[in-house]
């Protein structure tokens, strides 16, 4: 799959369930987390604002 259209696919997963079994809790804490971007294409980073009902993808960083 190419990297564009893995990252898409992750963020649409995350929009349809920010705790994604394969996420893991940033070291920001909270309700930051991060996420391996599949096929070893990178981390995704996002944060979860549970009050607003939203997430917000703070950082994509392709290898």
């Amino acid at each position: 799959m190419p990297l564009f259209s893995a990252i898409v696919a992750l963020t649409v997963a995350i929009a349809e369930d920010p705790w994604v079994t394969t996420s893991s809790p940033a070291d920001q804490g909270g309700h930051w987390r991060t996420i391996s971007i599949p096929d070893g294409g990178g981390i995704a980073e996002y944060l979860i604002i549970p009050a607003e009902h939203s997430i917000l993808l703070t950082r994509v960083t392709p290898f």
